[in-house]
């Protein structure tokens, strides 16, 4: 996460870009555990 925020600033995006980088991959890590759940759930006991 943090060498992404500071590849984006290095990129010139600004200082709230990585503000943005860093909710896209909590977006993404709730998808993850999200998708994780649920193949938890769709597996067959026993």
């Amino acid at each position: 996460g943090a060498a992404l925020g500071g590849l984006v600033i290095a990129w010139g995006l600004g200082y709230r870009a990585p503000a943005l980088v860093g909710a896209a991959l909590a977006l993404l890590g709730l998808g993850v555990a999200a998708l994780s759940g649920y193949a938890e759930r769709r597996r067959p006991r026993g």
